[in-house]
Formats: structure tokens, C-alpha cells, sequence
């Protein structure tokens, strides 16, 4: 009995540690669309984490943005982006609240809306990270804090 709640426990904590430790598989870049104000990406294989995802957007801000030249050179006018969890795949649009992307040819240009984060300036210049339910500030100066639930 003693032995099978031991071997329970072990299996839980291993459980619960593939989902939050950050995957080993690379994330994809799907699609990406931009106007001057927003800039849509669909990526696949995000981290389950969000301190992870977090990471990943951090590591790869400067590669996305060369790589589809997206335009963040007005200090005080950046984008507002949205990373969606590329999910099934793209689809099409049907009579149901997707998200499609002109950069994809139809009809099966369009995926399920959910949003793995969200990275938007604030008035103040500070840049706001929403990962999950997790909301983080970045300052001026580069420093990342996490804010506390209201």
C-alpha cells in the first residue's frame, strides 16, 4: 500500500512536470499578418508554461520582426501583437468566429481564436505582456515584473 502511494506521487510529480517545464520541441511560425497597429502570428509548439512562452517571445522578438519586417520603429507606437496557438490547423472560415490571415491563401486560411499572448505598449512607454492569465510589465530599462491579480 505504502509502495503504491510512493509510485503515485512519483507519477504525478513526473506528470505535472512535462506540462510545465518548457517543451523540446521547436515553435513554429504558421502565419503572420500586420498592419501599421497589430501584428497576428499563428505559431505551433509553444511552450506549456507561461514563464516559457514568455521566454520565447523575448528570445525571438528581434528575429520575427526582421524575418516579416515588421514595422517597430516608432518607440512610442509599437504594434499591439496577438500569438495564437496554431491548435488543429488552419481551416475554413465557415459560420464560426475565426481568425483568418490574408498572408494565407483560402479557403483554408483561418484558425480557432485562442490567444496565447498578448504584447501591447502602455500610454508610459512600459511594454505589457499577457501570457495565459499571467499579466508582466516591462520597463524602460528592459526589467520584467509580474503583476499581482487584482
Amino acid at each position: 500500500m505504502k509502495k503504491t502511494s510512493i509510485l503515485a506521487i512519483v507519477v504525478a510529480i513526473l506528470t505535472l512536470g512535462f506540462f510545465f517545464v518548457k517543451k523540446p520541441t521547436s515553435v513554429e511560425v504558421m502565419a503572420v499578418d500586420a498592419t501599421p497597429n497589430t501584428v497576428l502570428i499563428a505559431v505551433k509548439g509553444l511552450p506549456y508554461s507561461a514563464k516559457s512562452k514568455l521566454s520565447w517571445w523575448l528570445d525571438n522578438k528581434n528575429l520575427l520582426i526582421s524575418q516579416y519586417k515588421l514595422d517597430f520603429t516608432e518607440p512610442n507606437e509599437q504594434p499591439s501583437v496577438y500569438i495564437y496557438d496554431f491548435g488543429d490547423g488552419f481551416k475554413k472560415e465557415e459560420m464560426k468566429d475565426r481568425l483568418c490571415f490574408d498572408s494565407v491563401l483560402p479557403p483554408n486560411n483561418c484558425i480557432d481564436k485562442n490567444i496565447a499572448m498578448v504584447i501591447s505598449q502602455l500610454r508610459n512607454g512600459e511594454i505589457k505582456l499577457a501570457v495565459d492569465d499571467d499579466v508582466f510589465i516591462q520597463d524602460k530599462s528592459g526589467k520584467i515584473v509580474k503583476q499581482s491579480p487584482h
